[in-house]
């Protein structure tokens, strides 16, 4: 059988052929019929194309009827002549083989179904149901010659483990069943199942060969590679490989070159075309990595760069095939394609001295880079030129393998593929790394190191490479990061620090605000409240050296609202609101766990701690994300006064103290009190009134005013007596709030 034809065959015959005959057949494959199947399958609508030959003219190969076309419309002649020619001619068809006559004349066509006992193989030409006829028919010779081919199959399937089993034998005869049920249209599925069980076939054997003795015609695909062409049928492939004289790769293209035919001509509605092209790429990456393990099994001699030559351009032919679907050239299967083909042609790349940055290629790598664009063929299909040029010039190469790897890169982002993207990404920094474009390998590698996060050991890998390619606040950032990294031995990370002590000196005034959480560890606040404002800070350094710090302590008096710029970690943190806060002169942090007590400066308030900040060497500020770190309160504390004495002796003049402890406002300077003596007691010169003058006092402290008093009893059997002193504050000496009078104390005799 002709495989690049699938078209079954009507033969004709007779009188009776003329141009209109010829159109009504030719109209057989225009609409389809319901096709039902054997062992439960399900129906198919399919049509059948079909060729048109003379009897004498018509190959032997492929599914056929045969059509005897009567010219004859008199019943008298029908019986006289044209009834024995009609008979002769039933005699010389094969048996097995359907026929079919066709007369003139419907009152004729009905005598001959009556003389010839044939019901349904004779029929009028005028006959509305001529074309559903021979379509039924073409369908029943079709079916009948897939029963036969797939019994020959079945049974040379189980004998494939026999001596003396050829692959490229069964191959001919499962491609004959291939061929066959190609010639229907909407059925070309069921021919791609063929060529999918030879693939899983000749799988199955390669893997066997690891583990077992390979049968002899296995060893023939081990032959050395003298081409390493892209896909494409090759006239003598298939001959080579039906008589065992065809190398793994020719088989390999083979049969996927068949596979992508049949996806091609799958004549589906215009919403499965994407399935379909989802397919083309799905199945071509697996030929890839399986093509490349066969290689090794079958210990295939071939130049080094060869299979990823092939590889290379597979994968720009069958990208090409998925363009004509827009959709599907930014498919993930496409995606995943190119980025493979990206990977084989770096490695290309590295083997002949065509990276960037390098000093070119050397005469051997030349001599290489030759021998593979021969193995392409002096005529290579679709992207073989293009390689062959990419081969042989460092500028070309570069150009091939941005272009692929930017187009990978774009559909991964578009896919939403965001840990794939930023690998790949990984993969170009390093690329323009070495072409000397740090600006954009910072970028490809700043979007990598989110994608490693929870990795630490690829997480600083990508950091220290990002180093290379930064300068000023983000290199120090960097390499703030990189000193506080626990992966690292503990001389290289003292290294990033004096580096990033470097750097500091020679930012601006604004210096740089980072993550604390990037180098420090906040374990705890502990906040007290009060009249003294205090936190408690304990924090764990990962800095290998002490640093010299200011720290600080935001308060807020609402909870904070974080954007999703601070929620992001690697993002640049924002410095929130100090004005209130609580902090400490300069402190020393050293490695590993520290405390230390923040207090309030200035006004107090009641709010929420919410961001620590420890600024380094005016230069670098290291800010906590916002959050609540816990409440801290202002207590108000009343100025109190007290009366420190003992028993005091009648008449006698005796000395007394009263303390002042100063309450949250503390005292001023100058502030008069006035002291107020009841009845029977004297203070100071002999009056009951004295007024005092005292000093600043801050809040807690205390002040104490020494006074004299002379107590004298109503009466010398008087039992002990409390005196009450009253001491008054005026409104125009203290804060208005204390201008009402109390009885602070009492003293007793």
């Amino acid at each position: 059988m002709n495989y690049e034809e699938s078209k079954a065959v009507i033969t004709y015959t007779g009188e009776g052929w003329n141009a209109n005959a010829k159109s009504l057949l030719e109209a057989v494959g225009a609409d389809s019929f319901e096709w039902r199947r054997p062992l439960g399958r399900g129906p198919k609508h399919v049509r059948v194309e079909a060729a048109l030959f003379a009897a004498a003219e018509a190959p032997s190969n492929r599914p056929m009827i045969h059509t005897f076309w009567s010219a004859c419309t008199d019943v008298d002649t029908w019986r006289s002549s044209e009834k024995d020619r009609v008979e002769r001619w039933i005699r010389s068809i094969a048996a097995g083989v359907e026929w079919l006559v066709v007369l003139a004349a419907p009152k004729v066509a009905d005598k001959a179904r009556t003389e010839l006992k044939q019901s349904e193989r004779c029929i009028s030409s005028r006959d509305p149901a001529l074309l559903r006829r021979v379509r039924q028919m073409l369908l029943t010779a079709i079916s009948n010659e897939e029963q036969r081919l797939g019994q020959e199959v079945r049974r040379e399937r189980e004998r494939r483990n026999e001596q003396g089993w050829s692959f490229g034998e069964y191959l001919a005869l499962q491609e004959q069943l291939a061929a066959l049920l190609g010639t229907l249209k909407g059925a070309e599925d069921e021919a791609l199942v063929q060529y999918d069980e030879l693939d899983a076939l000749f799988t199955q054997f390669v893997r066997n060969a690891s583990l077992i003795e390979p049968p002899p015609w296995l060893n023939s695909f081990s032959a050395p590679l003298k081409e390493w062409r892209g896909l494409g049928i090759d006239s003598n492939a298939r001959f080579a490989i039906v008589n065992s004289d065809a190398s793994l790769l020719q088989l390999r293209v083979y049969l996927f070159t068949r596979q992508l035919n049949l996806l091609l001509k799958m004549n589906q509605p215009q919403q499965s075309q994407k399935r379909i092209s989802s397919q083309i790429a799905e199945r071509c990456l697996p030929l890839l990595q399986i093509c490349s393990n066969e290689l090794r099994i079958l210990e295939v001699d071939f130049p080094e760069g060869a299979a990823s030559c092939w590889a290379v351009q597979v994968s720009l032919q069958v990208l090409h095939v998925c363009r004509k679907y827009p959709d599907q050239v930014h498919s993930l299967p496409a995606a995943t394609l190119c980025d493979y083909a990206c990977q084989k042609l770096f490695q290309l790349g590295e083997l002949l001295g065509l990276m960037p940055g390098g000093q070119g290629p050397s005469s051997a790598q030349i001599d290489a880079a030759l021998w593979l664009g021969a193995g392409l063929g002096p005529e290579p299909p679709f992207g073989g030129e293009q390689l062959k040029e990419a081969l042989g010039s460092p500028a070309a190469f570069q150009k091939l393998y941005l272009e692929l790897a930017e187009l990978a890169l774009g559909t991964f982002k578009h896919l939403g593929r965001s840990r794939s993207a930023r690998q790949l990404g990984h993969q170009l920094a390093n690329f323009h790394q070495l072409r000397g474009d740090p600006h954009l390998a910072a970028a490809y590698l700043s979007d990598a190191l989110t994608a490693v996060e929870g990795w630490p050991t690829l997480e600083i890998h990508i950091l220290s490479q990002l180093a290379e390619c930064l300068t000023g606040e983000k290199l120090a950032m960097a390499r703030a990061r990189l000193a506080a990294s626990l992966t690292l031995e503990l001389e290289v990370r003292k290294q990033h620090w004096h580096q990033l002590l470097q750097i500091l000196k020679t930012l601006d005034d604004d210096g740089c605000v980072m993550p604390l959480e990037e180098v420090f560890d906040l374990v705890s606040v502990t906040p007290i409240s009060g009249h003294r404002q205090q936190a408690y800070v304990n924090i764990n350094s990962r800095l290998p050296e002490a640093v010299l710090v200011n720290p600080s302590l935001s308060v807020q008096t609402s909870l904070p609202q974080v954007s999703r710029k601070e929620s992001n970690p690697r993002g640049r943190r924002l410095r929130g609101n100090f004005s209130a806060c609580l902090s400490s002169e300069p402190i020393k942090i050293q490695p590993g766990l520290n405390e230390f007590i923040l207090n309030a400066q200035g006004d107090l308030h009641t709010g929420h701690l919410s961001q620590l900040s420890l600024i380094m060497n005016d230069k670098m500020d290291f800010v906590s994300a916002e959050a609540r770190l816990g409440i801290i309160e202002v207590k108000k504390g009343e100025t109190t006064i007290s009366v420190e004495s003992g028993q005091l002796l009648a008449r006698m003049p005796q000395k007394f103290q009263l303390r002042f402890t100063a309450g949250t406002d503390g005292i001023e300077e100058g502030t008069e009190v006035t002291i107020k003596a009841p009845r029977g007691l004297s203070l100071g010169d002999g009056g009951r009134q004295i007024v005092i003058e005292l000093p600043k006092t801050e809040q807690g402290q205390d002040t104490v005013v020494t006074l004299e008093a002379i107590a004298t009893p109503p009466s010398a059997k008087s039992t002990d007596i409390e005196y009450g002193v009253i001491i008054e504050k005026f409104p125009e000496c203290l804060h208005a709030k204390f201008k009402f009078l109390r009885n602070m104390g009492f003293i007793k005799f």
